[in-house]
């Protein structure tokens, strides 16, 4: 799914060309905005043409994936402090996104989605909003789908770039997402 109507973003962050259309040239930097199969794509095509160069740099590529249906989900920005899950004190800070198993009482996982520069949408009848930074939302029959996606060059000491994109959606049961949440880090040196 392109997701660039969702978070009016383009797949890339580039230094030149029209974002909105442009696949960027694989000897150029462009950094992932959120993780859909295009960018796999580019990536992995981008990731194979440098293998076969005379001198290519050093290159890593990976992609990971899981995916948990749930009966009963709550999502919540955590208010911070402390948590306590299975005897264990976890610290939590105020911009936590914390996804819940209600049905097995059971923490999923949590992440950092509510820094300035992630993006979190949600689903209602009127289409997609931005989360505002106080939230708690209850879902019944999705999947969490949980995804990283990390590529960077290095050439020398002052010569690499980096993109690591963290997205995390729910899906209803017809696979449309209801909520998204996206943290791309880019460097370049």
């Amino acid at each position: 799914m392109n997701y660039s109507f969702i978070v009016s973003l383009e797949r890339f962050n580039i230094r030149s060309g029209k974002p909105e259309t442009y696949i960027p040239k694989y000897t150029e930097p462009a950094w992932a905005n959120f993780i859909d199969s295009k960018i796999l794509d580019y990536y992995q095509a981008k990731y194979k043409y440098l293998q076969r160069q005379i001198f290519p740099p050093k290159i890593e590529f990976s992609y990971t994936a899981n995916v948990t249906y749930l009966s009963q989900m709550r999502i919540y920005n955590s208010p911070g402090g402390n948590m306590t899950y299975q005897n264990e004190i976890f610290p939590w800070h105020n911009n936590t996104v914390v996804f819940y198993d209600i049905d097995n009482s059971a923490l999923l996982t949590s992440a950092d989605f509510m820094v300035y520069f992630a993006h979190v949408f949600y689903k209602n009848q009127s289409g997609y909003h931005q989360l505002q930074p106080d939230f708690d939302l209850y879902f019944s029959n999705c999947y969490l789908v949980e995804m990283e996606l990390i590529y960077s060059e290095y050439y020398g000491p002052l010569h690499s770039f980096m993109s690591t994109v963290r997205q995390t959606v729910v899906l209803d049961q017809n696979f449309v997402p209801i909520w998204i949440g996206i943290v791309a880090y880019h460097g370049i040196s």
